[in-house]
């Protein structure tokens, strides 16, 4: 199989390594992978050398990538959650095959979602794990600093945060039955801009994510 395979700052190549995809551990898979995404932060920084002062960043010669998109070829004996010719997505490196372990972290790709945008799904988390570590709550204003992949994301799980919210604030104001005094019309209608708006930037926030990563 071909790896990439980091020396040093700026100085990335692709070698062949071995890989015995027949001697197979009962519970383990050999994955050939379909994609690989180059990050534009992690994997750029990596490349151009700004990761080394990071506290205990791997030392060169080593490999670099952590979404990846495969298609399981094999399967050790015990293995029962994954079968031949199923996609996964998983943070292993930049390489052509790898053997993996049922017990890693390997999520199963539904059939109508494509393998490239199946790569997005380790940034799409961080955006989300941003969130929730800033612990935001519906109403709050943010800030997000960086609109590539995983700013978008975060972006896009503030506005799906403001469609949850505002269409359950509609759903009590219509409960409540209160009428907006100035319009005459039920309060919940009023809010009703809430979900929208929110569900209209979710939309396009999507719509440039995918752009940004094709691009």
């Amino acid at each position: 199989m071909k790896a990439a395979i980091l020396y040093g700052a700026r100085d990335l190549r692709v070698e062949d390594r071995d890989l015995d995809g027949d001697a197979l551990e009962p519970n383990q898979l050999y994955v050939e992978t379909l994609v690989s995404a180059l990050s534009t932060g992690t994997d750029l920084g990596n490349y151009l050398g700004d990761s080394t002062y990071v506290p205990d960043a791997p030392d060169y010669p080593r490999q670099v990538g952590y979404s990846n998109v495969g298609v399981v070829r094999k399967v050790g004996s015990a293995v029962t959650r994954f079968s031949p010719g199923q996609r996964i997505f998983s943070r292993h490196y930049h390489q052509s095959a790898f053997i993996a372990s049922d017990d890693e972290v390997l999520i199963p790709i539904p059939d109508g979602v494509p393998s490239d945008e199946a790569t997005l799904a380790y940034l799409t988390h961080l955006g989300l794990a941003g969130i929730r570590q800033a612990k935001y709550e519906t109403g709050e204003n943010v800030a997000v600093v960086g609109l590539g992949v995983i700013g978008l994301c975060t972006v896009t799980f503030a506005m799906a945060a403001l469609f949850g919210g505002g269409m359950r604030l509609v759903w009590v104001m219509l409960k409540l039955g209160q009428t907006s005094a100035s319009l005459q019309i039920p309060l919940g209608f009023v809010y009703l801009a809430l979900p929208i708006s929110g569900l209209l930037i979710t939309f396009y926030a999507m719509v440039d994510l995918i752009s940004d990563f094709r691009r």
